[in-house]
């Protein structure tokens, strides 16, 4: 490996990239915000806060572990699915998860906070399907989840909050600066998360 090569490597802007890409993903944001809804839901908290998990598991973990085990087998490019070309089956597995705790949450009455959370999820993940395969445009999730989290979050918790915007841009900053997007594919991002935020305070 040359040394231009080592430096870009392993140079601080690039290091920072790679850790909020890893830190501010999907799968550790999609973690995060069911508990951060659960407990901003004044009735049936309790109640709430068990769907927050059950949605935490089949929007995060389920889908981690089975696209991990097709990136580890060749499937796609990483966990991430750096390929375009790669993505629809990954974006199915994330479909198909959701709907599994959101029609659970429907079928037995989940407080309406969390049935809204779990349907902008869906929507988010079918445009996104859309814009990817009609498409053929590889639009960012990572900006995408990460504006709904800051949306919701700000409109839940006060003004405070929209400090969290500060790590979207990290999040975008990272995606492009890693050459996993490109600037416009961030934006669309962006958008996409700000309405499935707005559908979400609709919705509950």
């Amino acid at each position: 490996m040359s040394e231009t090569s080592i430096s870009r490597v392993t140079s601080p802007g690039r290091w920072l990239a790679k850790a909020a890409t890893e830190v501010l993903s999907p799968y550790t944001v999609l973690i995060a915000l069911p508990f951060v809804v659960g407990a901003a839901t004044q009735d049936r908290q309790s109640e709430a806060l068990w769907w927050a998990a059950a949605l935490a598991v089949f929007s995060s973990f389920v889908p981690w572990v089975l696209i991990m085990g097709g990136a580890l087998r060749g499937r796609w490019e990483g966990h991430h699915v750096r390929n375009r070309e790669g993505r629809k089956t990954p974006l199915l597995i994330c479909v198909a998860s959701v709907v599994v705790v959101t029609v659970a949450m429907v079928v037995f009455d989940a407080p309406t906070s969390m049935k809204a959370l779990g349907i902008a999820e869906l929507i988010l993940l079918m445009v996104t399907i859309g814009v990817t395969i009609g498409f053929k445009w590889k639009i960012s999730v990572h900006a995408a989840v990460a504006a709904s989290a800051a949306l919701i979050t700000a409109v839940l918790y006060g003004t405070a909050w929209h400090a969290l915007w500060l790590l979207v841009l990290l999040v975008g900053w990272a995606r492009v600066r890693i050459n996993d997007h490109d600037l416009p594919q961030v934006v669309a991002g962006t958008l996409l998360g700000l309405v499935g935020g707005a559908l979400f305070v609709g919705l509950a």
